[in-house]
């Protein structure tokens, strides 16, 4: 009984740690295309300031 106590518990650690990992790289990800979908939009903004200013 103990036995399988312990196992659930390590279980459910395992599970909670690995969360933990998919969830930061999730964000990772998420900060890295919301990165490059400011930068786009900077660039876009960027390009046509001059125009408009012409």
């Amino acid at each position: 009984m103990v036995g399988t106590i312990t196992l659930i518990r390590r279980l459910v650690l395992g599970m909670l740690i690995n969360l933990r990992f998919v969830r930061d790289f999730i964000l990772e990800a998420y900060k890295d295309t919301l990165a490059k979908d400011k930068f786009i939009l900077l660039s876009l903004i960027g390009l046509e300031a001059p125009i408009q200013s012409f």
